[in-house]
């Protein structure tokens, strides 16, 4: 692992502006005139440059921004604090500090924890943990804003591979802050003892969930699924309805919508009633460059 400290900032007894320091998980050749045997601190230290002799880097670089770093040779732990940055992959991550295990490959932050991915999702947190390139970890008190807008709020959370989240006792909502009243409830919020983001698949799913519209419950489900903010049309399960007639009876609905193409898609699905002979439905619509076509039919 190769950590680069670009420049430092907030040490007035920090005299240069540059600064770059290589350390590897392998052999690491320290400058004796900078550091000393076994635990260093850089606060006190003229800045130096340290190389790595190792064959092949196969895990990308990391840059940290830090206003003291601490580095303990003996045991590959470096220890930030103070406006700390750590960049690595295109994910940057920022905390008041941060200790690093380079041998594990493991980052723990605390204070204000901000997590900012190159799609342009924010996590905020009250402390992670983090390893493989920060792609995988766990965290407490998770606040999430995904780039389409929609949040995500946990007690506890675990990622994996830098494309699935599970949080617990979790809630999801695709309303934006009100500018106005921050503290505002949304318009309407599912909240779950689990909730799972799969950014792969581009799905959220909940266990045991409930259904509020301006902070009021409406409907409990044990599971429920759809897709993420990011995705405009897909095939799937509708929700079911259900109703009450005097001549048909009790009635159930559930539909299929199918995403055929961008300019045609296609709905069909089942009605079932108490009083009569069930009844199969659907729809077609598509999109012509100056006119659009929809025909529909039952039987």
């Amino acid at each position: 692992m190769t950590v680069s400290l670009p420049y430092w900032r907030g040490s007035n007894r920090i005299r240069k502006s540059f600064c770059q320091f290589s350390l590897s998980v392998g052999v690491v050749l320290l400058s004796t005139a900078a550091f000393a045997p076994m635990a260093v601190s850089m606060e006190d230290s003229e800045p130096s440059q340290v190389q790595e002799e190792i064959g092949n880097q196969k895990e990308a670089p990391v840059d940290f921004v830090a206003d003291e770093l601490f580095y303990d040779e003996e045991n590959q732990v470096v220890r930030a604090s103070g406006n700390v940055e750590l960049e690595q992959n295109g994910r940057l991550l920022k905390a008041q500090e941060v200790v690093y295990d380079l041998k594990a490959d493991v980052v723990e932050a605390s204070g204000e924890v901000v997590l900012l991915e190159a799609n342009g999702d924010v996590y905020f947190f009250d402390k992670a943990q983090l390893k493989d390139e920060m792609k995988d970890g766990f965290v407490d008190g998770l606040l999430s804003t995904l780039a389409d807008g929609s949040r995500f709020t946990a007690s506890k959370g675990e990622r994996t591979a830098g494309e699935r989240t599970i949080m617990y006792d979790a809630s999801y909502t695709p309303c934006k802050v009100c500018q106005d009243d921050p503290d505002k409830d949304p318009v309407w919020i599912i909240k779950a003892d689990k909730v799972i983001h799969d950014e792969l698949e581009k799905t959220v799913s909940y266990e045991n969930a409930w259904f509020e519209v301006s902070g009021v419950p409406l409907l409990y489900t044990p599971y429920f699924s759809h897709p993420d903010g990011s995705v405009k049309r897909k095939s799937g399960f509708l929700t079911p309805s259900a109703g009450w007639n005097s001549d048909l009876g009790f009635n159930i609905r559930n539909d299929y919508y199918w995403s055929i193409a961008p300019d045609k898609d296609a709905t069909i699905g089942l009605q079932v009633f108490s009083d009569q002979a069930p009844m199969l439905h659907g729809e077609w619509r598509q999109r012509f460059k100056e006119a659009s076509l929809i025909a529909e039919g039952s039987v």
